[in-house]
This record gives structure tokens, sequence and C-alpha cells, in this order.
């Protein structure tokens, strides 16, 4: 089994102001994010709502996965050492309420049908 982790960082523009996070999110945050150490792939996902429905809780928008090799705690200690430098931004579109991060690690070997 691969040691390649995931952190989903779920979050919401500004109303009024998804362009310019959107924008701001693909062209400069993530490849500043995938700068970091361990950090490896990066895709954003925007919340369906054609044939299937959201759950009820979900309130933000937009997710983006990132791949980490290695050590997720040490990934994320690079991550926000880079963020006290401005190495990596803070979008001034995004709605600061909205932010949700999480770690996942592998349980098991991918498995393709």
């Amino acid at each position: 089994m691969t040691d390649t982790h995931r952190m989903l960082v779920f979050s919401n523009p500004i109303e009024g102001r998804e362009i310019e996070f959107n924008t701001w999110y693909e062209e400069v945050h993530m490849p500043e994010v995938l700068g970091t150490p361990g950090i490896v792939a990066a895709q954003r996902f925007e919340l369906s709502t054609g044939a299937v429905p959201p759950a009820p809780e979900s309130t933000q928008q937009y997710l983006a996965v990132y791949e980490i090799e290695g050590d997720p705690a040490e990934a994320f200690a690079a991550m926000v050492e880079r963020s006290k430098t401005g190495e990596i931004s803070r979008g001034e579109a995004t709605d600061p309420t909205s932010l949700s991060m999480l770690f996942y690690s592998p349980r098991t070997g991918r498995i393709t049908g």
C-alpha cells in the first residue's frame, strides 16, 4: 500500500466574488501549495447540484483534494510555515468562515473494477 494521504479543503467565496476566488485558487493558490514538500498533486471540485442532490449539511461549494506523500503532519507544518512567510497566500475573496480542512490516510490499497 502506498503512503499517499489526502488533504481535503472545503471553501466558499465571499458572495459576489466567485470569479476572483476561483481565479486566485486555481492560478495562484494551488501552485503555491504544490510547492510544499510532500504535496505532490491537487485537484478541485465543485458541488454537484445536478442529478444527485447534495447532502442537506453540504454548505461548502468547493473542494480541493491534495495528495500528500510521506508524513501528512510534516507537510502540514511546512504549509503553515510557508503561509507565515507569505509563500502561500490567503485569498481576499475567500469566505474565512467556510474553510474546513480534513486529512485522510489510506486504509486499503487502490481497488479498481
